[in-house]
């Protein structure tokens, strides 16, 4: 059947590993800026609904594939939707997948970086320095521009250089040795930061008013679609669902071990990490530091100026500011390098099990990877580059791809089979009513916000009336190149399937499938 593959040391691990891709700059960045932007209270409606109703089905269902695939000997969205669907065009569909995790670490790693930097001169008092005289957004440009020098270098290359070589010195341990290993540690720290934050946020004097403002709905925003499509959005983005990385991260589980729990419980441990660390430190601090007033400003200013540049100048007005900087922004970066991690190892996967290569080659290529295109989104300091990859990769991509696992599960899987296989060694019984949800409800709704998305807020992102016109060449260029490793990528596979005969739905009993 499979050659022997790796796999998780214990349940705890994989549970953490799962929890740390999900927990990252979304929950503490993101999050907040999409529930200012749409109308506090409001939002959090509409978001618990996609979370009970897209979240929790897609993932048991990334987790049953993923499990199901590694039991096969794949761990990547092409060879599990080869065995599943048995289409030759379903590899390529699942490409979508792959590509969405590239084109976010493209960015990702590049602002984890900046994280690292930021502690660092927090470390030194010049962040907190500048924040408090009002210079937060000076020092963000600055740093984004190069200006800051170490050792008559770059520090933002230093920090770089630094943070990539990290992420594969970790991926080259393995699974087990690596991955597993730092996520035991890096969570628990991650949480205790958390913590301190918060518990710092909720003695603030004023406090109480952004903790109305996130709690108490106004129903009128209810109305307005595009509440509930951000609301769909960031679940998708928080829950690292349609990215392929759960479907990477299950295949490594054995195939009687739990995976019911196991996702329930890694989904609770990222809702507590963004609602309650992420939501609960950056509203209420906004209210009680700079007004309420000023959460206007905090859902316009973007994720990255919530995280750069708001952040700091409210730190910088506490008593022992030097201190809460660099928790801030440890947290950051434990949080973004668990993340990182998660979107590299599908890559891993698919380097050595579809096309072969030794582990030390797939590393090799990877960070050549991570630099060249890291260094391509720094070099552009507007972050008009950054945000271009990030609406593919971050937003339309991810929603494509649940939308497409979605269909392709209700359509050509048997669901007794299906639901017999999520529960396979099971600690839970997940409610009958999610076999209907799974269904039909969930790619229901997922088609209907996509058609909406398309209709609605699709043509100015696709004809780039949404840039500015000086910008938009740039953006072209950007979008040329995006393509052109989107049709390489989909070169690789055709050569993987055609040079080592992946014929694998050959091999599998009429027993152990589970196709309709």
């Amino acid at each position: 059947m499979s050659q022997k593959r790796a796999s998780w040391a214990s349940s705890l691990g994989v549970i953490l590993a799962v929890a740390g891709s999900a927990v990252g700059l979304g929950n503490f960045l993101r999050f907040p800026g999409q529930l200012a932007q749409n109308g506090g209270g409001a939002f959090m409606i509409p978001y618990f609904i996609a979370l009970l109703v897209i979240g929790l089905p897609i993932s048991w269902l990334e987790w049953n594939i993923g499990r199901y695939a590694g039991a096969h000997g794949h761990g990547t969205a092409p060879g599990a939707f080869n065995i599943l669907f048995r289409k030759p065009w379903a590899k390529y569909l699942s490409s979508v997948s792959m590509l969405a995790v590239l084109f976010i670490s493209f960015y990702y790693i590049y602002l984890e970086s900046v994280m690292l930097g930021y502690v660092y001169y927090s470390f030194t008092g010049l962040l907190p320095e500048m924040a408090a005289n009002g210079q937060s957004a000076e020092f963000f440009e600055k740093y984004l521009s190069f200006e800051f020098k170490l050792f008559n270098i770059p520090a933002a290359a230093i920090f770089f250089l630094l943070t990539v070589s990290l992420n594969m010195f970790v991926l080259g341990k393995g699974v087990a040795g690596g991955i597993e290993k730092l996520a035991k540690v890096l969570m628990p720290i991650l949480m205790f930061l958390g913590l301190i934050l918060l518990v710092r946020v909720l003695t603030l004097p004023g406090m109480e008013k952004g903790l109305a403002f996130m709690w108490n709905p106004d129903f009128s925003a209810l109305i307005q679609p595009k509440t509930w499509l951000a609301a769909a959005g960031q679940v998708f983005f928080t829950l690292s669902i349609g990215m392929g990385v759960i479907i990477n991260y299950a295949s490594y589980v054995k195939r009687d071990d739990d995976i019911t729990l196991s996702a329930l419980t890694a989904n609770a441990t990222n809702e507590f990490a963004e609602v309650i660390l992420g939501g609960m430190i950056i509203i209420p601090a906004t209210a009680a530091i700079l007004g309420t007033a000023a959460l206007t400003d905090v859902a316009h200013g973007g994720t990255f100026g919530l995280g750069f540049i708001t952040m700091p100048a409210m730190l910088a007005q506490l008593p022992m500011a030097g201190f809460f900087s660099i928790v801030w922004f440890f947290l950051l970066f434990f949080a973004g390098i668990t993340s990182t991690l998660s979107m590299y190892q599908p890559m891993i996967s698919f380097f050595t099990e579809e096309l072969k290569w030794d582990p030390k080659k797939s590393i090799m290529i990877l960070s050549a990877i991570a630099l060249l295109m890291g260094t391509y989104v720094a070099l552009d300091s507007s972050l008009n580059t950054l945000d271009e990859i990030d609406f593919w990769g971050g937003n339309f991509f991810l929603l494509l791809f649940g939308t497409i696992e979605a269909v392709l599960f209700a359509t050509h899987i048997n669901s007794e089979k299906g639901w017999l296989e999520l529960h396979k060694g099971g600690r839970i019984n997940i409610p009958p009513i999610y076999r209907f949800v799974l269904k039909w409800v969930t790619p229901t709704v997922l088609v209907l916000i996509l058609g909406g998305w398309i209709i609605t807020e699709g043509p100015a992102r696709f004809m780039m009336t949404y840039y500015a016109p000086e910008v938009r060449p740039s953006i072209l260029k950007t979008r040329i190149l995006l393509v052109s490793i989107a049709i390489g990528f989909n070169l690789l596979i055709a050569y993987a399937w055609k040079t080592h005969n992946h014929d694998d739905k050959l091999k599998i009993t009429v027993e152990d499938s589970i196709h309709d």
